[in-house]
């Protein structure tokens, strides 16, 4: 199963997003990340302490193929997007997964470490990409958050609005003004 390939980003999407928080590095994830997205993936689940009561194999084979699921929808329909790596002080703390397409920036994925979390680093990410998304002309920039996710009262301070509620999920939009 292939998780990454190079990069196939469309004319119109520029290169890598630059305008990383310093002392941040975003980098294409290459197939050597795989380890790595794989624990990230395990640690942003909102069942994990379910997960916990299970049995370690059983638990650890679900989550592989959660895993493997998710990366091969996340390449189905976001085949242009970036799949990048957040890089701090040489080493991976998080992913970002960035669709950009000229009238609305795709939030497709953004995961850090626990203990890279609550440090400002994914204020300092999205208010890059929103950046960015005005410099591009972008009109907005979108994600979806499950409704019981802590990130949601992030995204609203960072003056995303809330749209449809999906049930489990929200989609919220960011609308970008120059």
């Amino acid at each position: 199963m292939e998780y990454f390939r190079p990069a196939t980003r469309p004319a119109n999407a520029g290169a890598v997003p630059t305008a990383a928080p310093e002392g941040t590095v975003l980098r294409d994830a290459e197939a050597g990340d795989v380890p790595f997205l794989r624990a990230l993936f395990g640690s942003a689940r909102p069942d994990a302490q379910v997960l916990a009561s299970w049995p370690a194999q059983q638990r650890e084979l679900f989550l592989d193929d959660q895993f493997r699921f998710q990366s091969m929808h996340y390449r189905r329909v976001y085949e242009h997007a970036d799949f990048l790596i957040v890089e701090r002080e040489g080493k991976p703390v998080g992913r970002l997964i960035l669709d950009r397409r000229p009238d609305d920036w795709r939030i497709v994925d953004i995961s850090l470490l626990p203990q890279s979390r609550g440090r400002g680093l994914g204020t300092a990410l999205l208010r890059a990409v929103q950046r960015e998304a005005v410099s591009a002309g972008a009109k907005t920039v979108s994600l979806s958050v499950e409704n019981a996710n802590p990130a949601r009262a992030l995204y609203a301070r960072l003056g995303f609005v809330e749209g449809e509620d999906g049930g489990t999920h929200l989609a919220m939009a960011w609308p970008a003004v120059s």
